[in-house]
């Protein structure tokens, strides 16, 4: 992500900083690019939606319309795990990397946000209210609160 052109874009550069390639052409700010496991899809936010697109910038397609931020892809490339606050509060969701089946994780009163799946693509990290560090399984069950909540954790 950078403001070079004056706005927050995608770009894509070579992994020494060459090269550099602007993806994302819109007014206003594309933010938290993420790559699928396969380098192949990339996904982005940008005004409260979802979108992905190939490694080369074609094919973007949006995924969520609605107040939809900080999102990853699961490790085999076939989810998207992230937070939307559709519901009048930050909750955590899942769909299908084409943007189908979406599904509501958590149902607490508080703020979830900025998930993160694990490596094997079996559970979720995320931020709770008060900078607390949890995870739970992909399917939402299994609670398990890792930091204090002392507003010192977030984005694991």
């Amino acid at each position: 992500m950078s403001r070079r052109s004056g706005d927050e874009e995608v770009y894509l550069a070579r992994a020494d900083g060459t090269g550099a390639r602007r993806l994302t052409t819109l007014p206003g700010p594309d933010l938290s690019p993420a790559w699928s496991s396969d380098g192949r899809r990339l996904a982005w936010s940008r005004s409260g939606e979802i979108w992905t697109m190939s490694a080369n910038g074609t094919g973007k397609e949006r995924l969520v319309r609605k107040a939809a931020i900080w999102h990853d892809f699961s490790a085999d490339g076939r989810r998207i795990v992230f937070t939307s606050n559709r519901d009048q509060q930050r909750e955590i969701y899942v769909m299908k990397a084409d943007g189908s089946g979406q599904k509501r994780l958590t149902r607490r009163a508080g703020d979830d946000w900025a998930p993160r799946f694990s490596p094997d693509g079996q559970r979720i990290a995320f931020t709770q209210l008060r900078g607390t560090i949890s995870t739970m399984n992909a399917t939402g069950t299994g609670l398990q609160r890792l930091t204090a909540g002392t507003d010192a954790d977030w984005r694991p």
